[in-house]
């Protein structure tokens, strides 16, 4: 599988194109390299559950955004550098 020319096209076997979105082309261009042991960044679009739990499961680290739209995310992780210090 080849990468992607810009962020939103998706190429599938038969050569042609499939239009998406970041978070639908998230997973299947991660599977297409190893990430092993990588650090992958993301946006806040990208901070979802099922994006973090893909990339653990690929023993691979995440750094994602968090905003003011995940209220209950950022209080929990304010509260563990809280904790921490």
């Amino acid at each position: 599988m080849s990468h992607p020319k810009k962020v939103g096209t998706l190429p599938v076997e038969s050569g042609e194109t499939k239009q998406t979105n970041e978070i639908g082309i998230f997973i299947p261009l991660l599977e297409s390299i190893d990430i092993q042991g990588k650090d992958i960044t993301a946006d806040a679009l990208l901070t979802q559950r099922k994006l973090a739990s893909f990339v653990v499961d690929r023993k691979a680290h995440y750094h994602f955004t968090v905003k003011g739209n995940q209220a209950s995310l950022k209080t929990d992780i304010a509260l563990l550098f809280e904790i921490s210090s």
